[in-house]
């Protein structure tokens, strides 16, 4: 009786961790094995798939779309993505994400196979905020900074100007207890956009630690549409050819803007990642934002993987 119950307490434990690295989901359905948070190398892109001078990929598991406009006098591009699993929507560092190393968004992506990538929030800038990646928590030490967390179903949550350690903890136990543990959380900010709106104040004084809310420059937007379903906004700046760059309040209109043509009730949720020279966009393992600017080194890297091998 006791070895009965000592298997099937080892056996419930061993279903449990299967879960929580491979996510259960749409994929599994559709043919697909999603990929385990502990892998690092995702499935390599048929390189043939890439359109619309590589702003664009589709295949049998994922569909990205790019776009390029122009608003505030300055160029952008944007990319409606949408995917099968959300083991499809991964992090990547330089080096580890324990080291300060640092290096060109487009060689990380390279290095990890993305389909497409972009910046993470810098998280090598200092030894606080909230950083969980792949489902492994480094950090809970909150300043202040709007902290976005995205869940093992790939949706988008936040805590808004925390600045003690206990909330952020008792958030993620809560969403391990609900089961929908955090898999990754970044903290840069500031939440653009929540329910198809923008929440950044217009024509007044708002300032947000050191994103330089009040100035000129480029910017990137992460957005959550649907379910699996997501937007990037990324801004030129002042340095690029005719174009002016974009204050938080632009930048937070332009992505509420962009939401509303592919979903009638806009973006759930919009994220500020890192902008001016670390806002990056690499497709096909070039970056594709920005053209002529400079190119900072960067922590880390947000990216979005094939499933098909």
């Amino acid at each position: 009786m006791i070895k009965n119950r000592l298997f099937l307490l080892v056996s419930l434990l061993m279903i449990a961790a299967l879960a929580f690295l491979l996510p259960s989901s749409a994929a599994l359905t559709e043919g697909f094995i999603p990929i385990p948070w502990e892998e690092k190398i995702a499935p390599i892109p048929d390189y043939s798939k890439y359109s619309n001078e590589d702003l664009s990929y589709k295949d049998d598991s994922l569909t990205i779309d790019g776009y390029r406009g122009r608003e505030y006098d300055t160029n952008y591009i944007y990319m409606h993505i949408k995917l099968s699993d959300p083991s499809q929507l991964r992090t990547a560092p330089a080096s580890s994400f324990r080291s300060q190393s640092t290096a060109v968004g487009s060689k990380i992506a390279k290095r990890v196979q993305a389909v497409m990538a972009i910046n993470g929030d810098f998280f090598t800038m200092d030894p606080y905020g909230v950083a969980i990646r792949n489902g492994h928590v480094y950090r809970t030490r909150p300043t202040g900074e709007d902290i976005l967390f995205i869940d093992n179903l790939g949706d988008f949550h936040v805590l808004e100007g925390i600045r003690k350690a206990e909330p952020v903890k008792q958030f993620i136990k809560d969403a391990e207890a609900n089961g929908k543990p955090i898999i990754h959380a970044f903290t840069f900010g500031p939440v653009l956009v929540k329910n198809g709106e923008s929440i950044i104040p217009v024509g007044q004084k708002f300032n947000y630690f050191n994103t330089a809310s009040q100035k000129l420059a480029q910017r990137i937007s992460f957005s959550q549409l649907g379910p699996l379903e997501y937007l990037v906004v990324a801004t030129d700046g002042p340095e690029n050819k005719n174009c002016k760059g974009l204050k938080m309040e632009e930048i937070a209109a332009l992505t509420a803007k962009i939401g509303k043509i592919f979903s009638p009730d806009g973006c759930i949720i919009s994220y500020n990642l890192d902008g001016g020279s670390s806002s990056t966009v690499v497709m096909n393992n070039q970056k594709v934002n920005a053209p002529g600017s400079k190119i900072r080194y960067i922590a880390d890297i947000i990216f979005f993987a094939t499933l098909v091998r």
